[in-house]
């Protein structure tokens, strides 16, 4: 996120930050710490960005980006990131996405949405070891990038300097920026190679596994922190602690039972969530296995 934003973010120019939860809160971090004048909107915990109101702020003042998370895993929520895109577009503004928690479970369209700049990172929903981040530039970025009249003050992070790399590889010469990590690169086109053996339906099982654990958990009574079915992610659940137990007693009871589930992370309500991923090569197995625990857990000795 530091090195998309830093390398195509022109100091002294404000930016619109969307934020649904903790990872919207980041992109305001970096920003920040870039010197950059950020404004920042903030949506009503569980529900999605408003086109409409940002629209609104966008008219208001020049922005030069928009900067949203696709799925932030603090909420759970998936942003509409063509609609957003397409108002951003109207002001033109860059749009800048965060996409770690979407890419390989949720559908994306960059070219059709105009999105410039989508970033993700492998040990989410593409389910290979962490360690990467990869980055997918539209047109308008890469001019950015090769035009711009300023300089970051980061070294590694700057995208600029692959720009001669990437254009010799096309033309089967080498140029040396930095070396790569030939091991995680590895285990990166394993995984891709397996995300594109299942193509489209990666997705579509991702959806199928989400909606049978969010069945299976609100007949046992759970409440989902996302209001609509429709802005829910579909690898990454968010759940408020039932009125008997604490979200800690949860997590430590699921544990003992061989389930290993998170702390909630949303910065207004941490204390009374917490986080079930099924994002990756999940199978019906381990959603089977996860609402077994919890079935038992919220079971009445329990209660």
């Amino acid at each position: 996120m530091e090195s998309v934003a830093a390398s195509l973010l022109a100091p002294q120019t404000p930016v619109l930050v969307v934020s649904t939860g903790m990872w919207g809160n980041r992109w305001r971090d970096i920003c920040v710490k870039l010197g950059l004048p950020v404004h920042v909107h903030t949506s009503e915990p569980g529900y999605p960005p408003d086109p409409g109101e940002i629209d609104q702020l966008l008219g208001a003042e020049q922005h030069q980006a928009l900067l949203i998370t696709h799925v932030d895993s603090s909420s759970g929520v998936r942003a509409r990131i063509d609609d957003l895109a397409q108002v951003a577009k109207e002001h033109g503004a860059l749009v800048l996405v965060d996409g770690v928690s979407a890419a390989g479970a949720e559908s994306v369209h960059q070219e059709t949405w105009g999105v410039d700049a989508y970033l993700t990172s492998t040990p989410k929903a593409l389910g290979v070891p962490a360690g990467l981040y990869l980055a997918s530039l539209g047109p308008r970025a890469v001019d950015v990038l090769a035009s711009r009249v300023w300089t970051p003050r980061h070294f590694s992070l700057d995208l600029r300097d692959w720009l001669p790399v990437m254009r010799a590889a096309l033309e089967a010469r080498f140029v040396y920026h930095q070396t790569l990590p030939g091991n995680l690169i590895g285990a990166l086109t394993q995984g891709l190679e397996l995300v594109v053996q299942e193509g489209t339906e990666r997705v579509h099982r991702h959806r199928r596994l989400a909606l049978r654990l969010r069945s299976a958990l609100e007949t046992e009574g759970l409440r989902n922190f996302v209001a609509a079915d429709g802005d829910r992610a579909n690898g990454v659940s968010v759940y408020r602690a039932p009125p008997h137990l604490t979200a800690g007693e949860l997590l430590r009871g699921a544990a003992e039972l061989g389930v290993l589930l998170q702390a909630g992370t949303h910065p207004s309500a941490a204390g009374e969530t917490f986080r079930i991923g099924h994002l990756g090569n999940v199978d019906e197995q381990d959603i089977e296995r996860t609402v077994g625990v919890l079935r038992r857990l919220l079971s009445p000795p329990n209660r």
